[in-house]
């Protein structure tokens, strides 16, 4: 890759963090001044960053590529209508994420009824050791076990319940496998939990997961254990539409 389109794209990650002044991108990018300013006159040329009051933002071109790619993905078109049905059930929120390129990503979301939400985003991606998205593809998913086993130990802590070594998460990789899903007992952010499944492909490997996350406050981990029917059957119903079926 090129060294101007590495910096674009770091450009790019770095105002994915919110709005950044010249200085803050070139202290960034470890560059002059100038090679910041020229990045990010070319990249607001395109459309794919605008400046208001001296900072740069990411462009509606950004916007435009994150859901082409969103619509490329048939797994969100067929799974958002037992989505929206897990979440008039439960009542509380409900995440799909997919597994791209070695990470796992958000990609479509239903909200709470209740008014604390959650600060999950649609195109973001999902840290692999603690969220139970991602926990819930990897135990039906050796090539995403495999990224964790190389990833650098210790993992980054987020709380204390972290899983930061590829061992402790083994443990729940094999406590998922008795039960047929995986948990976030707290372990990426200390005020929320979440039960999350795997949905199935055709040759019975997930490359994607949903899961119902909720406060703590509202929920112990008994209860967010008793929406696993609820969470199987919508499961059950998008591995089926994917083309998997059980022997």
């Amino acid at each position: 890759m090129s060294q101007t389109l590495s910096r674009g794209l770091d450009t790019l990650r770095a105002l994915g963090d919110g709005p950044q002044t010249i200085g803050d991108i070139a202290e960034r990018l470890g560059v002059h001044h100038s090679t910041a300013l020229r990045l990010l006159h070319t990249l607001e040329g395109e459309g794919f960053v605008y400046r208001v009051d001296g900072r740069y933002r990411l462009g509606p071109q950004v916007a435009w590529l994150g859901q082409a790619m969103l619509d490329q993905v048939d797994l969100r078109g067929v799974a958002r209508v037992h989505l929206e049905e897990l979440a008039a059930r439960v009542g509380e929120t409900v995440h799909l994420a997919t597994f791209i390129d070695d990470e796992v990503f958000y990609v479509d979301k239903v909200e709470s009824i209740h008014p604390v939400r959650m600060y999950s985003h649609v195109g973001k991606s999902a840290p692999l050791h603690c969220t139970g998205v991602a926990k819930a593809i990897a135990f039906k998913n050796r090539k995403l076990r495999d990224v964790l086993g190389r990833l650098p130990q210790p993992y980054e802590r987020f709380t204390p319940a972290t899983r930061t070594t590829f061992d402790e998460l083994l443990a729940d990789f094999d406590a998922a496998e008795q039960v047929g899903y995986a948990l976030d007992d707290r372990e990426h952010e200390a005020s929320i939990h979440c039960i999350a499944m795997p949905i199935l492909g055709v040759d019975g490997v997930a490359a994607s997961a949903i899961s119902i996350t909720v406060p703590v406050h509202r929920c112990d981990l008994e209860q967010l254990r008793g929406y696993a029917p609820d969470l199987a059957e919508a499961a059950s119903a998008i591995s089926r539409e994917l083309g998997y079926f059980a022997a």
